[in-house]
């Protein structure tokens, strides 16, 4: 993770120093708020495939609200489950 351990003036200057970059970067990194700041183009890596999401016209916000509802769909088949097999 390229933030990890970096305080908000670091962090401001790595987001500036990539935005002002002429060239191509790839970050690969699980923080939103350096994704929405610098990303002009979004891809997801997920079980061996490539997806374009914004060919698809998702938007890291977007991208962000499907997986919390992805996490909680999730918790919640995985509580129901541990509740059926305790009652039943």
């Amino acid at each position: 993770e390229p933030t990890n351990h970096l305080d908000m003036t670091s962090f401001d200057a790595l987001t500036r120093a990539i935005k002002e970059f002429e060239g191509g970067v790839v970050i690969v990194s699980h923080d939103f708020q350096l994704i929405s700041q610098v990303a002009e183009k979004l891809w997801q890596v997920k079980n061996k495939k490539v997806r374009n999401l914004t060919r698809e016209d998702i938007s890291i916000v977007d991208y962000r609200t499907l997986l919390v509802k992805q996490s909680a769909c999730s918790v919640f088949f995985s509580c129901f489950q541990m509740f059926e097999q305790t009652v039943f």
